[in-house]
């Protein structure tokens, strides 16, 4: 089975008219074209009514092409030809350009500007008299083109458009070589003009020619005035010569006496269409007319002028500030950001920038560094004439840790105070601009930072104040860019402005890459920290006694060892084993080890509606006769090691039932110790020679302190009973609690 592949669709070409001044031209080219290629030519006028204009007539000669007229009523004619474009995707557009007004295609919100960045499809711009040609291209036998080539995308599309002009029609690639240039630099642009025109090098039709110029655009000009048409798809300049002071073809169409056709071939990738969504958002703002550019301009002048009033304004604002940094209000930092000038100082800068105002630049770079420096010895000098606790507040800490959420506020901030600046009627949003951008805490916090030797802080602080710094004159810039600034027509404001932006660009490159860093940082430590504390909840909740977490502080964070000390709440103390083992499972749930210190907060939890139950009294049987010996020995007795001067029996305390009495006999038997009383005893320590007794954080576990003999002690609900020892809580007069040896004590009465 034999397929066969459709045949190729005719080209189509559109003339957009929207005047009698671009008829002529704009008709004779498409018609040239489309007969040449035997494509279709539709007349698009855009024109108020339904009706076509009575000067647009095909003539009779054209009717050998197929010519069809669409008229378009639409209001904006830039609207109506990219529609047009987007719904019938046509080979080549044709547009007018007969006056071309300076820096139009980047400056203002002109309807050729705006096709030219919206349109999907090639586009053709031709500037030319009214009557061009005056006779049809196939009719004229001395034709001739001139298509400059520096090897950029167009050209190809170019060079394609003015070998199918005419059958006889005579082309010239030209390649332009230094003014200095040897034979030998004038031999290798030869060989570039070689490659670049090998595909039509076939053609009788092509020529090459290579020529010395002092620059490009005059090289240009001395040989389009002796050609018929200069045809140019390729720009060589930098892109802040393209955006800023007009890409080469447009020089030259303004500047070249005879026809000139700018050639421009749709970039569909993906670059492409994000250049044109940039165009779109760009384009968005209202254009600032040249008296509102000139009222702006005179508005940051005098606000980066550094007057006296300027600097008095940062010093009461950096007083202001440091005392609320110092006092860890909010509110007294926000009048602080509220009376500080600063951030007309930084608007002066970006304003320099983009008009390369080298004098503005200098006058609004000597303001902000003098306020800086004022601001911080302000702060330096507040702290030291302010008493304080000697520790950073929560506000100091919050501007000592900048991130990158810091470098975004500062551009919108940058981004909203232009917009307001250049604004009338919006200039009272100023004040929440200043709010937003915060230039003076962070100065002073670098200043209390110093007096405090604490170079964390302060270097902290001047980060975050130098983000605001460099994204403020960026925003800013941008803003008067967009509503119209442009710098002077001259080679020196034309290196002033590339150092301005490239600068701009790289230490906001910088900033990002510094904050990113430590936000990063903040991350990572704020997740390992989620995750130690979720480790810790976790084994702590296995202790004896209801125990929880109250705390933990990080000791130090070497590459060995993480150190940890952790509060925890128990009625029960735990033991040393239980500390090993909760050590050993934190390492292990971590990863890596651990060195912890675990801390007790003793708990009782009493209810004084409810009074605890007593037990029975033991029955006499079982009343425990204890027996003094002369040598007492660790585990005999538990009062500190000391060797006993004296014997003693301890006094047997009443039970429960307050009947017993105390008997004291070499071998006297003590009667049991009240298990439960509703209200709280009183007892003196005794019976321990001179040495005291132990305080202990559970009967029988761990040394919590000493108790002097003869010291009184209040006793407490609990009992227990550890090793045929019976142990009693206690409270002494210092406030402390924990259990002693029954034995040691004797009840006051």
């Amino acid at each position: 089975m034999v397929t066969r592949n459709s045949p190729p669709t005719p080209p189509h070409f559109v003339a957009a008219i929207g005047a009698i001044d671009h008829y002529w031209s704009l008709l004779s080219l498409g018609y040239t074209l489309a007969k040449s290629q035997g494509g279709k030519l539709t007349v698009l006028c855009v024109a108020p009514g339904a009706n076509a204009p009575d000067w647009l007539i095909i003539p009779a000669a054209y009717q050998d092409v197929d010519i069809t007229i669409e008229v378009s009523s639409d209001d904006d004619v830039a609207h109506a030809v990219i529609g047009y474009a987007q719904k019938h995707h046509p080979s080549l557009l044709l547009v007018g350009w007969r006056k071309w007004t300076r820096g139009e295609r980047y400056r203002l919100r002109g309807t050729l500007d705006t096709i030219l960045r919206q349109v999907p499809c090639d586009v053709a711009v031709v500037r030319a008299d009214e009557t061009f040609p005056e006779t049809p291209f196939d009719e004229n036998p001395h034709l001739s083109v001139l298509v400059p080539v520096a090897g950029g995308p167009n050209a190809p599309l170019a060079m394609e458009l003015a070998l199918n002009l005419a059958p006889h029609v005579n082309v010239t690639a030209l390649r332009i070589a230094p003014e200095e240039a040897d034979t030998a630099n004038i031999l290798a642009q030869q060989q570039q003009l070689k490659r670049l025109t090998q595909p039509w090098a076939e053609n009788p039709r092509l020529h090459t020619k290579t020529i010395r110029a002092e620059s490009v655009l005059k090289g240009i000009l001395a040989e389009a005035e002796q050609h018929d048409i200069t045809m140019l798809g390729a720009s060589g300049e930098s892109i802040f010569d393209q955006i800023i002071f007009g890409v080469l073809p447009e020089r030259v169409g303004t500047q070249n006496p005879n026809a000139t056709i700018i050639i421009q071939r749709f970039d569909g990738t993906v670059g492409g269409a994000i250049e044109r969504q940039w165009w779109r958002m760009t384009h968005v703002l209202p254009m600032l007319s040249t008296e509102e550019r000139a009222d702006v301009y005179k508005q940051i002048r005098r606000g980066a002028r550094p007057k006296i009033d300027f600097f008095v304004m940062i010093g009461l604002a950096a007083a202001i500030a440091s005392l609320g940094l110092l006092l860890n209000s909010p509110a007294v930092i926000i009048g602080a950001m509220l009376v500080a000038p600063l951030m007309s100082a930084i608007m002066g800068m970006g304003m320099g920038s983009i008009q390369a105002d080298t004098k503005l630049l200098r006058l609004a770079s000597s303001a902000t560094l003098r306020g800086m420096l004022l601001a911080i010895a302000v702060g330096f000098v507040m702290k030291l004439i302010v008493p304080s606790n000697g520790e950073p507040t929560a506000e100091i800490f919050a501007r000592a840790a900048p991130s990158l959420l810091d470098l975004g506020v500062a551009l919108f901030s940058g981004l909203a105070g232009a917009y307001a600046l250049s604004r009338k009627d919006m200039s009272s949003s100023l004040p929440g601009v200043a709010i937003a951008a915060a230039l003076v805490p962070p100065l002073a916090t670098v200043g209390i930072g110093a007096a405090w030797m604490r170079w964390d802080v302060a270097g902290g602080a001047l980060l975050l104040f130098l983000t605001n710094l460099v994204t403020i004159i960026a925003a800013s810039g941008l803003v008067f860019f967009i509503l119209g600034f442009r710098p002077r027509h001259r080679p020196q404001s034309r290196r002033i402005f590339r150092r301005a932006v490239v600068s701009s660009a790289l230490l906001l490159g910088v900033m990002i890459w510094l904050l990113g860093s430590l936000t990063l940082q903040s991350f990572q430590d704020s997740a390992r920290k989620n995750k130690i504390d979720s480790v810790l909840r976790t084994e702590i909740s296995t202790l004896p006694g209801q125990a929880s977490l109250e705390s933990w502080r990080l000791i130090s964070d070497d590459a060995d060892t993480l150190k940890i000390e952790v509060s925890v709440r128990a009625s029960v103390v735990p033991s040393h084993q239980h500390a090993v083992e909760m050590q050993k499972r934190v390492a292990e749930a971590l990863g890596y080890p651990v060195a912890m210190t675990l801390v007790t907060v003793r708990t009782t939890a009493l209810d004084p509606l409810v009074p605890p139950t007593p037990t029975a009294t033991p029955q006499p049987g079982n009343t425990p006769t204890p027996t003094a010996s002369a040598t007492a020995t660790a585990t005999a007795t538990d009062a500190p090691t000391r060797t006993p001067t004296a014997t003693a029996t301890p006094s047997p305390l009443p039970s429960a039932t307050g009947t017993a009495t105390a008997t004291v006999t070499p071998t006297a038997t003590a009667t049991p110790f009240p298990t439960a009383t509703a209200t709280p005893q009183r007892a003196v320590v005794a019976f321990t020679g001179g040495r005291g007794v132990v305080l202990r954080w559970s009967p029988g576990g761990l040394r919590a302190g000493a108790i002097p003999e003869n010291s009184v002690v209040t006793l407490l609900y609990r009992r227990a009973e550890t090793d045929g020892r019976e142990w009693v809580e206690v409270r002494d007069e210092a406030g402390r609690i924990g259990w002693v040896a029954v034995e040691y004590l004797a009840i006051i009465p």
